[in-house]
């Protein structure tokens, strides 16, 4: 059974596994420190040379080091061009869009009681089936390994959203099935999506808002 994703669960990407805080937004988007990462300095640091102990476009975040001794690896001139692609760059202007909507969605499901399901959470239940789904199955619609969609259903367990028991025709696989609770929670983020989504009808007008519907249909395929 094929499974539709809704608007405000979480986008299959190359950064599936980085926490939040750690993603890219777009394909030029900024690296957050939290993920081991550096952070693109800005570019006005870039050209002044303010940045305490390195030469004028090093991004390197150790004052001092080889790089700045012996010349930076990367010219200020090509941040400068990358900082004007992520202008420009649809991916970054979608996703900005896409994080706002959901982070929208899951304030007003925090104020209904569900501040413990997490964004990525939402990946089981856009994959479960009415009468339960195992695992493996779970982890291939998601697009993610078993063993993050093992941990996911962990926690959701714990929580009472869904029930995981052993399959009686494969002692080796679990069966997923939604619990009363999660069954409130779906109900729950249809009308919390209703009313984000109800924003921005009122901000752009019902003309726009269906044209921007279409386009974004067009563009996801």
């Amino acid at each position: 059974m094929k499974k539709t994703t809704p608007p405000w669960s979480p986008m299959p990407s190359i950064t599936r596994d980085v926490p939040p805080a750690a993603s890219t937004s777009g394909m030029f988007g900024r690296v957050s420190p939290s993920a081991g990462s550096v952070m693109v300095p800005d570019i006005d640091d870039l050209g002044s040379g303010r940045m305490a102990g390195r030469k004028p476009g090093c991004v390197n975040s150790q004052p001092g080091c080889l790089s700045c001794q012996g010349g930076c690896l990367m010219h200020g001139d090509a941040l400068r061009e990358f900082e004007v692609a992520s202008r420009h760059d649809l991916t970054h202007t979608v996703g900005a869009v896409s994080r706002a909507l959901t982070a929208a969605i899951f304030r007003r499901l925090a104020e209904r009681g569900y501040g413990d399901v997490h964004q990525s959470q939402v990946a089981v239940f856009s994959a479960l089936d009415p009468e339960g789904t195992r695992v493996s199955t779970l982890a291939a619609r998601a697009g993610i390994s078993r063993q993050a969609m093992s941990a996911l259903v962990r926690t959701l367990t714990a929580a009472g959203y869904v029930t995981a028991e052993s399959d009686p025709t494969d002692q080796r696989a679990t069966i997923v099935r939604l619990d009363r609770r999660g069954a409130e929670f779906c109900r729950a983020a249809v009308v919390a999506s209703g009313e984000a989504n109800a924003e921005i009808e009122r901000a752009l007008g019902p003309a726009r808002t269906a044209q921007l519907r279409e386009i974004l249909r067009l563009l996801g395929g």
